[in-house]
């Protein structure tokens, strides 16, 4: 009886250290950042009237450091502006030229699909609503209008 509760006992202690060291490793935050980005904000309307819910897509045009199939992009908020993402909420874009790309559903709250309010318009990167340089001094994009 003696030798199975040493041997229990070794078998939780063993557990108890694989835990504490293989735990915190699965627990760390992954960084998926490949380049660094710049914290960029902008605002857009169509024909004066803030864009609410409309989609922002930032096409690269070149190489801008992203292997990993990150395409940075904005929700525009009921004031009209909006914060781009690219790894994390809000965390920016990395420098370089961007085709801009943008889809503003019908109903902004849908969770699912809802008709493009500009028809499609400028929902291809090769005719983008906008083109946008960003470097280490940007910090705004626009104000941009759609007519």
């Amino acid at each position: 009886m003696q030798i199975f509760l040493l041997h229990r006992s070794s078998i939780v202690m063993l557990l108890v250290l694989m835990l504490t060291t293989i735990l915190p490793i699965g627990c760390q935050r992954a960084s998926y950042a490949e380049v660094d980005v710049i914290p960029v904000t902008g605002q857009l309307s169509v024909q004066g009237t803030p864009a609410h819910g409309a989609y922002l897509t930032f096409h690269p045009r070149g190489d801008v450091g992203m292997s990993k199939g990150n395409v940075p992009f904005a929700r525009v908020l009921p004031d009209g502006t909006f914060q781009v993402t690219t790894y994390d909420t809000n965390d920016g874009i990395p420098q370089g030229r961007y085709a801009v790309t943008l889809y503003w559903p019908l109903d902004p709250d849908a969770r699912g699909p809802s008709p493009d309010r500009l028809q499609g318009r400028f929902s291809r990167p090769e005719a983008p609503a906008f083109e946008a340089v960003v470097d280490e001094t940007t910090t705004q994009l626009g104000p941009w209008d759609i007519k």
